[in-house]
């Protein structure tokens, strides 16, 4: 598989989406506005994903440098059992 074919594949349209594409251009429309739009709400969903996402990695980050600092004044378990 290319991979545009591949990108396509993940931009997310929704079988009914494609259905309502297909039946414009099959009734002899232009669907490029309608299919325009439908991008540009999933580059807004995408955006949205990307921002929590962000904020999912800076939180996990802050809490694995905590527990990293925690971790560094606890013995460790070989030294407890001495």
């Amino acid at each position: 598989m290319r991979s545009n074919d591949t990108k396509r594949d993940k931009a997310g349209f929704t079988l009914v989406e494609l259905s309502g594409i297909f039946k414009e251009r099959a009734a002899g429309g232009a669907p490029c506005h309608h299919v325009a739009a439908l991008a540009a709400d999933k580059v807004k969903g995408l955006e949205r994903h990307i921002g929590e996402l962000t904020e999912l990695k800076e939180w996990l980050t802050a809490t694995v440098n905590e527990w990293q600092t925690r971790l560094e004044s606890t013995p460790l378990e070989s030294a407890l059992d001495s």
